[in-house]
């Protein structure tokens, strides 16, 4: 199966070439990568997506880079997808707000460590 999951990925590169302001090819591409647990490949093809635009739903875009990037450690790529995303909403629904916590979340935590760390040094 992950064959042919590669093979998607071959066919929407090749159209995404074809078409290269189709945002939606992109997004496609980065949920295969997602499903392979590959997500460096898929932030990067969620990214292009957003860059490219012309996508069905947008926030629902920008939700997968805020989750993939939450999970990657980028908190603060994450944050602003997932601003975005709810910017984009008329009304942000349940997934949306939790993801935005958590994410804030794990940005207050890297702040605290980084401030304790560099009080630790000064001492």
């Amino acid at each position: 199966q992950t064959n042919q999951d590669f093979k998607a990925v071959e066919a929407l590169e090749e159209a995404a070439n074809q078409f290269p302001t189709d945002g939606e090819l992109e997004f496609r591409i980065a949920q295969v990568y997602q499903g392979l647990d590959n997500n460096d490949q898929a932030l990067k093809h969620g990214q292009l997506a957003i860059s490219k635009g012309h996508l069905k739903k947008p926030s629902q875009t920008y939700i997968f880079v805020a989750y993939v990037a939450y999970e990657s450690g980028k908190f603060d790529l994450a944050k602003e997808s997932i601003d975005q995303a709810i910017a984009d909403m008329k009304k942000p629904d349940h997934q949306a707000l939790g993801l935005r916590q958590a994410i804030e979340e794990a940005i207050k935590d890297r702040d605290d460590r980084a401030a304790k760390a560099a009080a630790q040094q000064k001492a």
